[in-house]
């Protein structure tokens, strides 16, 4: 039976929907907002539906009671509790469902200030959960020793795919933690660790880890201070690195060194499709070597330097990349100092391109994404 008959089955018993509610998602299309009462979980348990269950953004505060009752279900696959002023309680209970839960894949606690008491009893069944696929705790307070916790579980977590810890303040100490673990760790494929106080001395040891990783695929970095000793590891790891196909390090330092170590590593690297660099302070020579490696580069996708300091030079220069280069399909270049000469050069390269889809050209005084 597919969700919608589902839908219809399950809706015929109820006659109004409470004002405050969880809301409750099919796995692929919406199905019901109910309340967490005996005889609705009875139903829904019966009736075998796998479910998400998400807070509104009216939601009254989640209490212990009601998260057990709900967690006892056991045919959840999605929890998602972002800004819920979740308890210490809370927590615990959330985290003792997951020691016997066999269905939930998704966790999400961001914007609860669960600070690293509360990160802890997470990490502690990380090393025995084994259904977990996505995590996300972004903004939650942990710091350095937060981040060290999750980092001991993943050296023995074989299950967690997706990990979210933007926003947490983790520093150096954290994030050294978290690359000793990429070096045990073989399933987790994404990595969100932006806005978190790493600066250079932190991406460094995340840059030695992917040399060795081989499993992740998405790393996030953005908001870190990277300056371009960062950017020179970064790239010094993408020149080996075979696995990595997003790197996120917008609104960072890195400047004209730090592109021209990128665009070097641009050269060698068969696996990297998207590359974010804008809010950094890339001007004309690092985009004419980014723009140089765009003519032998054949796997990059998407490229972001949205708000950096290039001029029409820069242009000229990624224009005649966009005549050779028969890859990339999405290029933010809006923000920076180009001109009529510099666009005028980029639009007459579209002529001879065939496979850029969108080009974001938003100027001071132009507005508009040019899809192609």
């Amino acid at each position: 039976m597919d969700c919608y008959q589902k839908k219809i089955n399950i809706t015929d018993i109820f006659q109004k929907l409470p004002e405050e509610i969880l809301e409750v998602l099919c796995k692929d299309k919406f199905l019901l907002l109910i309340q967490t009462s005996k005889k609705i979980r009875e139903m829904l348990k019966e009736a075998s539906i796998p479910l998400t269950i998400q807070n509104k953004e009216d939601c009254k505060v989640i209490v212990p009671e009601e998260l057990k009752d709900m967690l006892l279900l056991n045919i959840l696959f999605q929890l998602r509790l972002s800004k819920c002023r979740l308890s210490f309680e809370c927590v615990e209970v959330i985290a003792e469902a997951l020691r016997a839960n066999s269905t939930l894949q998704t966790l999400d606690l961001k914007c609860n200030n669960i600070k690293y008491d509360g990160l802890r009893v997470i990490a502690d069944v990380l090393h025995v959960n084994t259904t977990l696929r996505e995590l996300y705790l972004g903004d939650n307070g942990v710091g350095g020793d937060g981040a060290s916790a999750i980092a001991e579980a993943l050296r023995v977590n074989s299950t967690l795919q997706t990990l979210m810890l933007e926003d947490n303040n983790i520093g150096a100490d954290g994030t050294l933690a978290i690359a000793k673990a990429l070096g045990e760790n073989n399933t987790l494929h994404t990595l969100l660790l932006g806005n978190n106080y790493i600066e250079d001395e932190g991406v460094i040891t995340i840059a030695e880890a992917i040399r060795v990783n081989n499993t992740l695929q998405t790393l996030n970095l953005y908001g870190n201070s990277i300056t371009d000793d960062g950017a020179h590891a970064l790239a010094e790891a993408l020149c080996v690195n075979r696995t990595l196909h997003v790197l996120e390090l917008d609104d960072n330092d890195i400047g004209d060194d730090g592109a021209l170590a990128i665009a070097k590593a641009l050269r060698v690297n068969r696996t990297l499709q998207t590359l974010w660099l804008g809010h950094n302070d890339v001007r004309a020579d690092g985009a004419r070597a980014i723009a140089d490696a765009l003519l032998i580069n054949s796997t990059l996708r998407e490229l972001n330097l949205n708000c950096n300091n290039m001029g029409d030079d820069s242009a000229r220069a990624i224009a005649d990349a966009l005549r050779v280069n028969s890859t990339l399909k999405w290029l933010y270049l809006d923000g920076n100092h180009m001109g009529d000469d510099g666009v005028r050069a980029i639009t007459e390269a579209l002529r001879e391109n065939r496979t850029l889809q969108t080009l974001n050209l938003n100027l001071w005084y132009r507005k508009g994404i040019v899809n192609i």
